[in-house]
């Protein structure tokens, strides 16, 4: 009798019971490994969050130590424990403390500025910030620093002598001035941790840099300052915080030149940005890892995603000048971003100002005064920039800022056409002749005290092969 099924059909069913078996026998497998996997990482998981309770609790317990404690050496025992818990870096040395007035503070900060520059070079430096038009002329820049310093601090972290130093009068029953206790104690780990002396906080000649190592320091204090104040904030405070910070003599500060302003608040604003980026990137370790290879640049700063792809670091910027007869050197230094930022805000305000800073790729400036008869002064300005567009844009703020200050250029090269990747702009003032020279990618100022000099210094730092215009004469028309 013939077989009811085909030809080869029992063959091809046992080959696919075989297969479900297999499907069926892995899948059980792969269950039963996910499974174990799954307990695995709920035991985790359960082990995480009763750690992180313990931790709240003793946190919180801390805190309620600290809020009822009355001594000032209590208060500062639990703020330090409780700071080096947030911040997970451990205290390897006991805290010193000491108390100051603001009078002592005031000729401590004068002295170390004397010490550390000198008085001639302080005097320079300012000299050449007025040249640059950052700081206005008749300002006295260390008195200035001096007298903003001493009425913003409540306490600080002292790096040479790894002391806190605290005002004599400081109130710690101010929930407010333990937040500032707060911010210096993280200073004291950062420096057991990490030694604050190995950043370019004190780099003479590179403003940008000090100020991007500095805005990684101060973020860091008052990113996690800010955690401390959320951890121990009570409603009953809120009236006593909001006074005290909106009491503080910030009047100096809000009518200080705006370079000197933002130079002096950006490493706490924009430096509190930076962390929470950090930390949004990989944790408290990409905060940790910063202190080896910190930011280079206030544009790294103001951008943290180049900071991160590390794929943009500022551009090395040199002034090929030769000093001349009679030219004393005066000083030379890097504006930056947040510099220039600063240089546009008064014209231009706040946001066209970062739109036109943005793309900044690296600058370089030196200032010489000249002894001669006719006095005056020498400055080339150099500036790079990530594209020519940015660098075109750089050349349109200026030349707006110039016609704004001195009236329309006197000279202008036939080559200025509005997207032209080479222009050049001549202007007088001050008993000074004026450069504004764009090559491609790059924006030269030059300051002159008359047109050979400017003809001279524009050979050299621009490359320019064709002489300057005489200034006061008329472009044909």
């Amino acid at each position: 009798m013939p077989s009811p099924f085909p030809r080869g059909f029992l063959r091809r069913a046992i080959i696919l019971t075989v297969f479900i078996l297999s499907v069926v026998a892995a899948w059980h497998a792969w269950r039963t490994e996910m499974l174990a996997l799954w307990r695995q990482q709920e035991a985790e998981l359960a082990r995480d969050l009763d750690h992180l309770a313990r931790r709240n609790r003793a946190m919180r317990e801390r805190l309620e130590r600290e809020h009822a404690a009355k001594t000032a050496p209590q208060i500062f025992a639990l703020i330090e424990e409780t700071m080096s818990e947030i911040r997970g870096l451990p205290l390897k040395r006991p805290m010193a403390y000491r108390s100051t007035s603001r009078r002592m503070l005031r000729e401590e900060i004068a002295a170390r500025m004397s010490a550390q520059y000198g008085d001639d070079a302080l005097r320079d430096y300012q000299s050449a910030l007025v040249r640059m038009r950052l700081l206005p002329d008749g300002i006295h820049l260390s008195g200035m620093i001096v007298e903003l310093l001493s009425e913003q601090i409540a306490a600080f972290y002292d790096t040479e002598s790894h002391e806190l130093r605290v005002f004599e009068g400081l109130n710690l029953n101010r929930a407010s001035e333990r937040m500032i206790v707060a911010h210096e104690t993280i200073h004291a780990l950062q420096d057991q941790n990490f030694n604050l002396a190995a950043l370019a906080l004190r780099h003479k000649g590179h403003d940008d840099l000090t100020l991007a190592a500095a805005a990684l320091v101060e973020g860091d204090a008052n990113y996690h300052m800010r955690v401390y104040q959320r951890a121990r904030f009570r409603a009953r405070n809120l009236l006593e915080d909001l006074g005290f910070l909106f009491s503080r003599q910030m009047g100096k500060l809000l009518s200080a030149p705006e370079f000197l302003r933002q130079t002096l608040l950006f490493p706490y604003q924009e430096g509190q940005k930076f962390v929470a980026a950090l930390y949004a990137s990989g944790g408290v370790e990409a905060v940790n890892r910063a202190y080896a290879h910190p930011p280079q640049s206030t544009e790294q700063v103001l951008h943290p995603e180049k900071y991160l792809s590390g794929n943009d670091p500022p551009k090395p910027v040199a002034v090929d000048l030769a000093p001349g007869v009679g030219w004393r050197w005066l000083h030379e230094n890097t504006v930056g971003e947040l510099g220039l930022r600063a240089f546009f805000t008064p014209l231009l305000g706040v946001e066209r100002a970062a739109r036109v800073a943005e793309g900044w790729g690296g600058d370089r400036y030196v200032v010489y005064d000249v002894r001669t008869p006719a006095g005056g002064w020498v400055l080339v300005w150099k500036t790079v920039w990530d594209t020519p567009a940015d660098a075109h844009e750089f050349f349109d703020a200026m030349e707006a800022d110039f016609r704004d200050r001195f009236g329309a250029p006197e000279t202008e090269k036939a080559a200025t056409a509005k997207r032209a990747s080479s222009a050049a702009l001549f202007y007088s003032f001050a008993s000074q002749k004026q450069a504004l020279v764009l090559r491609e990618d790059a924006v030269i100022l030059m300051d002159a005290p008359d047109s050979a000099t400017l003809r001279g210094v524009m050979a050299r730092a621009a490359g320019d092969p064709m002489p300057a215009p005489a200034v006061g004469r008329k472009p044909p028309l």
